[in-house]
């Protein structure tokens, strides 16, 4: 009998871009070179998407409030955000990178993996080609980006972040577990919020500790979470390579979220339908790149007052349907007895994830999918207004998630499905 052929390791290279937007913005503006600077939504509520490492010194960083950002740095100069040049950009990240392996992955503007497992005697040792396609995305690009390697996502991920600012970093094959072990616990993905709490409450502070409390207690104390918790505290499932890379192998999702706050108080539900819509259709993206379906929607509204409700709703069968996801949203939008107080946010979430299901050749769920599919390679290439729903044609403000604050018919869901135009 032949004797099979040993498997390799599994190589996997995490990319992450430096500053991605304030690189992008300096490339047509040369003089901010050297200088804070901060992009993000410039009204009163707006937040910081990006800022450069001479404003993350003055505590700037990425998530804050803007208002807060000009009080900590009020020298930066401080630009709103443009989302197409960031997108075209991506895209020729994603394009270079697609030269090095048939499997990659972007899960965000400015971050993706690459598997690079058996590649070695094609491209030579991932270290190398590492260093090779950071040179080529800043070609590409004009924009920097730190790298990390390893034998899982977890590690390749955290790697990176130690790499910055355009660094790169390799952890050598089975030697995951020590990488992670002198680390903060707050590193390690899921070990925040309140599992955080009850860990550092053991003397649980580092990843290295949470290594050597052993599966059984993390099992018995947490459940589920604390064993799965305790198997990424040993590098994620090391040497496990799923059959489609697309399928997370050490950070299972638990849920994909989106959400918009107004710029002003919005008390036209015709409009919050139609943003409803667009965040309905982020979610379902996420869902197709990252070949998974979900069963569950939330719709998380939350008041001019601060109060805040959300409801759920679980589908016949799971989903990755621009459209079914918003029924359902719409739907739950209708059926909330809201007192007649201006909107602040509005939020739509899936949960109940799973592996991309196969449906039937023929069957109504397949043509959605190739459908959306298409739509999602049009919006790749030409942006993501190349594309645009029926539903909110006509409302620019809608598509730029702008506020309204009356306007329509008050408390009124827009009927029909969305055609696509």
């Amino acid at each position: 009998m032949e004797k099979e052929p040993e498997r390799a390791a599994p190589r996997i290279a995490h990319i992450d871009m430096d500053a991605f937007f304030v690189a992008i913005e300096r490339l047509e503006r040369p003089e901010l070179e050297g200088v804070p600077v901060v992009v993000g939504g410039l009204s009163g509520r707006g937040v910081v998407c990006s800022a450069s490492y001479e404003a993350r010194a003055f505590g700037v960083h990425s998530g804050m409030p803007m208002g807060r950002a000009r009080q900590l740095c009020p020298q930066a100069a401080f630009i709103g955000t443009s989302s197409g040049k960031y997108s075209a950009a991506s895209q020729r990240a994603r394009e270079v990178l697609c030269d090095f392996s048939p499997d990659v992955e972007f899960t965000s503007v400015d971050e993706g993996y690459i598997d690079l497992t058996g590649t070695q005697r094609l491209l030579g040792a991932p270290l190398d080609v590492a260093r090779l396609m950071q040179a080529e995305v800043l070609e590409a690009t004009g924009c920097t980006a730190s790298l990390g390697v390893a034998g899982t996502r977890l590690c390749a991920k955290v790697a990176s972040k130690f790499a910055k600012p355009g660094g790169v970093i390799e952890i050598a094959p089975g030697a995951e577990a020590a990488f992670l072990a002198p680390l903060p616990l707050r590193l390690l993905p899921g070990a925040g919020g309140t599992l955080g709490e009850r860990l550092a409450e053991f003397g649980v502070t580092s990843i290295g500790r949470l290594a050597k409390v052993g599966e059984r207690f993390m099992q018995s104390t947490f459940g589920a979470a604390g064993s799965a918790l305790y198997l990424r505290a040993l590098g994620g499932r090391v040497g496990f390579r799923p059959s489609s890379f697309g399928h997370r192998d050490d950070i299972p999702r638990k849920s994909i979220s989106h959400e918009r706050t107004f710029l002003e108080d919005v008390t036209d539900f015709g409009f919050l339908g139609r943003v409803l819509f667009r965040l309905s259709e982020r979610c379902c993206r996420t869902l197709r790149d990252e070949r998974l379906v979900g069963r569950t929607v939330t719709l998380k509204v939350r008041m001019a007052d601060f109060r805040t409700f959300t409801r759920s709703r679980t589908l016949l069968s799971s989903t990755d349907s621009d459209s079914e996801v918003f029924k359902a949203a719409r739907a739950m939008l209708r059926e909330f007895n809201l007192p007649r107080v201006a909107v602040r946010l509005v939020g739509v979430s899936l949960s109940g994830l799973s592996v991309e299901c196969q449906w039937g050749l023929f069957s109504n769920a397949a043509k959605l999918f190739h459908l959306y599919r298409g739509i999602d390679s049009v919006r790749d290439r030409y942006g993501e207004e190349a594309v645009v729903a029926g539903l909110v044609l006509g409302d620019a403000a809608t598509a730029r998630y702008g506020s309204r604050r009356g306007g329509g018919t008050p408390f009124t869901v827009p009927d029909g499905d969305p055609g696509k135009g």
